[in-house]
């Protein structure tokens, strides 16, 4: 996936760029950088291995990872929201095709996408956000050999409905 040019009025601005094999282990790297700068320093060493463990896996879990991200505009909340929303709908466009190509997938955000240290490793400029880290790859067989927690509340518990 190449980034379309931001000038280019045909796009929306939102950005991507693809990690994987050497490039997702740089991207694991840097999230143990960044979950490690927001710990104490007097943290002990198996608390801190721990750490380095999880988000080796969590980086690690599926063999492709995208980030997208997009500009935040200045000239108005509207224009943001539009690009916000029009990224975040790519993402879903994105989740549906891995779907139906046989590809699980995994839309986060966290510390990595709230990072300056993030931004800096993508070359972004400081009024561009991580709107999402998209991970691509195959099912585990075996659920729990993901890493992933399962829970989800059901969709069910999300809805209110009105009637009157």
């Amino acid at each position: 996936i190449r980034r379309p040019p931001r000038s280019t009025p045909l796009y929306s601005s939102a950005a991507s760029d693809v990690y994987k094999r050497q490039g997702l282990e740089r991207l694991a790297d840097l999230g143990i950088e960044v979950s490690l700068s927001e710990l104490p320093e007097q943290i002990d060493k198996a608390a801190r291995d721990k750490i380095i463990d999880a988000r080796k896996t969590t980086v690690l879990s599926a063999p492709v990872a995208i980030i997208i991200s997009v500009p935040e505009y200045s000239d108005g909340k509207s224009r943001y929201l539009e690009e916000l929303s029009a990224g975040a709908a790519g993402i879903q466009n994105l989740l549906l095709a891995a779907h139906e190509k046989g590809l699980a997938s995994r839309w986060r955000t966290g510390k990595l996408s709230r990072s300056m240290k993030a931004k800096l490793f993508l070359g972004l400029k400081e009024n561009e956000e991580i709107i999402g880290i998209v991970h691509l790859g195959y099912a585990a067989e075996n659920k729990s050999d993901s890493g992933v927690d399962r829970y989800r509340i059901p969709v069910a518990d999300k809805i209110t409905w009105h009637d009157s």
